[in-house]
């Protein structure tokens, strides 16, 4: 199948490269030895050359292989970090310091845990959680890109280091969740009594660019 891979992480670099608010993209028909990156500064940018590889591809073969996308979330489809964001939640909406000392760069799905439970002890509802995602916007012009290519001929994938609660929710708060035909990312879910647990999506120690708890090239 082609591959395509749209989002704003480095791990296929050595070293990284970081492409602050930007896409990269990557593409190859059937040949993996053919994979090189695109960059671009806008969303309709990479739309446009979405349609001119679907347009070459129809022409190129008589079957229709489709063209898989995969994106990541926080700051490629939304224009923000769907995690963070939930920070305004807290008394004075700020996260306590002794809380904010947790934070490791290789284990942030125990951060957030522990920010949920944190939430959960001082009032904030699944209900108040799930309207405070409301909020976030997608990034210009994702919605045109997601529903402007051809759904016949093409696939979307999220793979993210969020959660599936949280991405879940937006997607679907924006019309877009039928769209993706899955999510890889760290479970989450709400107990009975309404704090938000998570797990890891993996434990991994193979790849150094990636948190231990998911390595996006591994998927």
């Amino acid at each position: 199948n082609n591959i395509c891979s749209c989002c704003c992480c480095s791990l296929m670099f050595s070293p990284p490269v970081v492409v602050p608010a930007r896409l990269f993209f990557f593409y190859y028909n059937n040949n993996p030895a053919r994979l090189s990156p695109l960059f671009f500064n806008t969303t309709p940018q990479l739309h446009t050359t979405l349609i001119s590889i679907f347009r070459r591809n129809k022409m190129e073969t008589k079957t229709k292989h489709k063209v898989l996308l995969a994106l990541d979330f926080d700051h490629t489809v939304i224009d923000n970090n769907s995690d963070t964001y939930i920070y305004k939640l807290a008394p004075d909406h700020k996260i306590p310091d002794d809380l904010k000392l947790l934070y490791r760069r290789d284990n942030w799905t125990h951060y957030m845990g522990e920010v949920f439970k944190f939430l959960y002890k001082n009032g904030v509802t699944k209900e108040r959680i799930f309207n405070c995602l409301k909020e976030i916007k997608l990034t210009d012009g994702m919605k045109e890109l997601l529903t402007g290519v051809p759904r016949d001929l093409t696939e979307f994938i999220i793979i993210s280091d969020g959660n599936s609660v949280f991405i879940d929710h937006i997607l679907k708060s924006c019309g877009l969740r039928d769209l993706f035909s899955e999510l890889f990312t760290n479970p989450a879910q709400f107990d009975d009594n309404g704090c938000l647990h998570i797990q890891m999506y993996h434990l991994q120690d193979w790849c150094t660019l990636s948190t231990k708890n998911l390595c996006k090239g591994d998927i």
